[in-house]
């Protein structure tokens, strides 16, 4: 009976530290986080994360944002397969400016795919921040191509060459992948009209 009381006070602490976030009562969403860290059996990105992140909201000054943010990234140390602890810490990372640690991290981690958009989002994020035009054009348009949208990416690769500011290297692979995806809006859109043309014979 002790157990699943203290499972269920758990949980209500853990709930209500996430809706007082979304209420942005961050104290509040504190104090039930911390609870919720004391009463649980042991580790968990979501109750770590959920920790970390009311500690960043409470925060009142940079040394207690800069304690959030190592809470968020032990949490991906301790989760290196975690999407949820990377996606975490590179978000407060992104939030304090730290647009340099935040590429940094991306590129050596294993948690978010070099596949998945949600690498090349916040990629894109932090080279915007950084002011850096073409690398921030890239990333929007491969975060295009993994969602399968091959005209924006095409547009967002078109936007990156004429920022040109990037290296030599850079840039031959923005025109290399250029030729790659319009070769593929090509054959998409000869598809489609191939199509187009045989529905009516298909449809009598």
């Amino acid at each position: 009976i002790n157990n699943r009381t203290t499972h269920a006070e758990y949980a209500a602490r853990y709930g209500a530290a996430v809706a007082a976030l979304k209420l942005n009562l961050a104290e509040v969403a504190l104090q039930n986080a911390l609870t919720a860290k004391r009463l649980a059996p042991g580790s968990s990105v979501i109750l770590d994360k959920a920790v970390a992140e009311a500690r960043f909201a409470a925060a009142r000054d940079d040394s207690a944002r800069d304690e959030a943010i190592k809470l968020a990234k032990d949490n991906a140390v301790r989760h290196p397969l975690s999407g949820t602890a990377a996606h975490h810490y590179v978000d407060l990372l992104l939030k304090t400016s730290r647009y340099q640690d935040a590429i940094s991290f991306l590129r050596n981690q294993d948690a978010i795919l070099r596949s998945q958009p949600a690498y090349h989002a916040l990629l894109g994020r932090a080279y915007e921040g950084l002011n850096r035009r073409t690398l921030h054009h890239q990333a929007v348009g491969e975060m295009y191509a993994s969602f399968g949208a091959v005209a924006p990416a095409i547009q967002q690769l078109e936007m990156a060459r004429q920022a040109n500011d990037g290296d030599f290297y850079t840039m031959s692979e923005i025109d290399a992948r250029l030729r790659d995806l319009r070769a593929q809006f090509k054959r998409e859109q000869e598809l489609l009209r191939e199509s187009g043309r045989q529905s009516p014979e298909s449809s009598r």
